[in-house]
């Protein structure tokens, strides 16, 4: 019973300080690596990203910003250099920006540039087509188009965008398509826009939605942050872990209650020398019971006495082994 005991406390104890390192390892990193603002009401800034001044692990490789002297949150893309983010996206991995290098047809810019890198990848709502006409589009508000795009016509044709969801057959038959593929991106502040006002971003500033994945923490994070949790890392597995609300109420907790800590050890310590009492006493009474024994007198007679004088005992044991009946 006190072996069991001892080996049930054991346990316990061994999984109470595990419990206790690892929220203490979590609690680390948000202690470590806080979320944080450029200005307020500006894009919150947690993991995967980091800010540029923030410990390396406080975010995944390559997914830096920095804080302009304008206080606006900045991300360096390797493409296209300097952007301002307008919004994150922690539940869906995207983020919103606008390039700041100064251009008199920010679209043709995005056309021209590669978007994609290991980190980021274009994304959006809609994937426009630009086409090209030599009258103008004159369409219902039904139509998906926005156009004609200023710093892409002249006098001899007229550049639209067209939604991929569009027939083009409502387009003149004078249209030919310039190029494809061009995102369209995301408006999470108003879902309800027509496709045009949502059009109005790329075709006007540049502005373009971004996708970021990295292996073994884009996955994590996102079911994290669609269960309500925020994610972190942690440096000892590698690993991205995810932290709820309940496991912030666990993890209060364990990091001080100490003393149940101590006070399982102790239950452990007695239980331990209770067995080990308890294995020793019996032992010893095994061993010297005195009712096991022949008295001094009896032993200084067998030593002392001729062997012929000793009785037979009244039934004697005689081994049967290797005899059959």
């Amino acid at each position: 019973m006190s072996n069991t005991l001892a080996s049930t406390l054991l346990l316990l104890v061994l999984n109470y300080g595990i419990t206790i390192a690892a929220a203490s390892s979590d609690d680390n990193f948000f202690q470590t690596c806080p979320a944080s603002r450029c200005s307020e009401g500006g894009p919150e800034i947690r993991f995967p990203f980091r800010l540029e001044t923030s410990p390396p692990s406080c975010g995944a490789p390559g997914m830096e910003l920095l804080c302009s002297e304008k206080a606006d949150t900045i991300l360096v893309h390797p493409n296209i250099g300097l952007c301002k983010v307008i919004s994150i996206e922690y539940k869906y991995s995207i983020i919103d920006v606008i390039p700041m290098a100064d251009s008199k047809c920010p679209l043709q810019n995005i056309i021209a540039t590669n978007l994609s890198t290991k980190v980021y990848t274009p994304d959006g709502p809609d994937l426009a087509t630009l086409v090209s006409c030599v009258r103008e589009f004159r369409a219902n508000n039904h139509v998906r188009f926005a156009g004609p795009i200023s710093c892409l016509s002249n006098t001899s044709q007229l550049s639209y965008l067209v939604s991929s969801y569009q027939s083009m057959d409502i387009l003149p038959l004078d249209c030919e398509v310039a190029t494809n593929g061009i995102w369209i991106p995301f408006q999470f502040n108003n879902m309800d826009i027509n496709f045009n006002e949502m059009a109005k971003g790329v075709i006007t500033s540049g502005e373009m939605t971004l996708k970021w994945s990295v292996p073994n923490i884009t996955d994590v994070c996102q079911d994290c942050e669609f269960g309500g949790g925020h994610c972190g890392f942690s440096t000892k597995t590698r690993q991205a872990f995810c932290k709820n609300h309940s496991s912030h109420v666990k993890l209060i907790a364990a990091t001080s209650s100490v003393s149940t800590f101590l006070v399982l050890s102790i239950m452990v310590a007695t239980a331990l020398y209770l067995a080990l009492k308890s294995k020793n006493d019996e032992e010893t009474h095994l061993k010297w019971n005195p009712a096991n024994c022949p008295s001094m007198a009896r032993v200084v007679n067998m030593l002392t006495d001729n062997l012929l004088s000793l009785k037979t005992p009244p039934k004697p044991f005689v081994s049967s082994l290797g005899h059959h009946t």
